[in-house]
This record gives structure tokens, sequence and C-alpha cells, in this order.
């Protein structure tokens, strides 16, 4: 996967995320790739400076901090 597709990729889990779309399986089928793919991903966004974190109650996953991927 060259860097275009991946920025693209991540710039949809950034999506995901701010839109509290859900869990890591409905997130990952949605965008078409594995569980682990995803969990990848999180980690980058983390790496770039990122607090992601899981809300139980609302069962999907949020920023900690103010992040958006620009």
């Amino acid at each position: 996967m060259n860097f275009t597709e991946q920025l693209k990729r991540l710039k949809r889990v950034d999506y995901y995320i701010h839109s509290g779309s859900g869990t890591a399986d409905f997130i990952a089928s949605k965008m078409g790739i594995s569980r682990r793919t995803f969990f990848n991903d999180l980690q980058k966004l983390r790496d770039m400076g990122a607090e992601i974190g899981f809300d139980k109650s609302r069962k999907c996953y949020r920023y900690d901090n103010n992040f958006t991927l620009r």
C-alpha cells in the first residue's frame, strides 16, 4: 500500500472516531479491513499524538484530546 492510500484510510478511521461510529468490528467491516488493520491504524494515530479511548457506555471510540488528522 502506498503512502497516499494509507493516508486516505487513516482519514476514514479519523472520521469514524469523530462521528462516534462504533466498535472495532463495526468500523473494520464498514471500511472493508480486518480488525488487526484497524488496531494498527489506531496505533499509527496514537503515534501522531492522538489520545484514543473507548466509551463503554456508547460502545464507540473517541478522542480524549482535540486531535484531528489534517
